[in-house]
């Protein structure tokens, strides 16, 4: 009989009652995974600067030396964050989501937050501790080329059962378009 992964997965994404949208696609792999692996399930709450992160390091430490076969951390900030603090062997890998490596841009369009370049800058350099990266598009791959050892591209997946394509003239029917 084969023994099943044990995976941590970490995440500052995830549907919560404040809003239920949040991080779903987040929920939706993790879900998805259940089936073939133990998943234990550590959601930092965030969101508010990186004081809530620092004040979450203790609380992860705990967490991290638990004995787990993976750690996989989504956002690179977390991860990069995870990485300082963490010094065991269980691998980590990183799902990088957008934000993490390209920055975020100002709403006026005038480029990027300042501190967000620091996070975006940090974020590049430590993929290269990553035991694995993954990133969702080709785009997000080349903004860690040179710095990661191993990438792979898994773009966010799409449950067919709840989407599927339908004939473009019944749709615009049953919505009175």
């Amino acid at each position: 009989m084969n023994k099943r992964l044990k995976v941590l997965q970490i995440t500052a994404m995830y549907p919560n009652e404040s809003d239920p949208a949040f991080g779903t696609f987040v929920k939706s792999q993790i879900d998805s995974l259940m089936e073939h692996a133990d998943i234990e399930l550590l959601i930092v709450k965030g969101g508010n600067g990186v004081l809530p992160y620092l004040l979450s390091i203790p609380h992860m430490i705990k967490i991290l030396y638990k004995g787990f076969d993976i750690i996989h951390v989504h956002f690179g900030s977390l991860a990069s964050l995870i990485k300082l603090v963490y010094h065991g062997k269980t691998p980590v890998i990183t799902s990088y989501c957008g934000g993490d490596l390209y920055g975020k841009i100002k709403n006026n369009d005038r480029g990027i937050y300042f501190d967000s370049m620091i996070y975006r800058n940090l974020n590049k350099r430590l993929s290269g501790w990553d035991a694995w990266s993954i990133t969702k598009s080709q785009n997000l791959a080349d903004e860690i080329e040179g710095f990661a050892k191993h990438i792979s591209i898994i773009p966010n997946g799409v449950n067919m059962t709840k989407f599927n394509v339908m004939d473009k003239e019944q749709c615009k029917e049953k919505l009175g378009i």
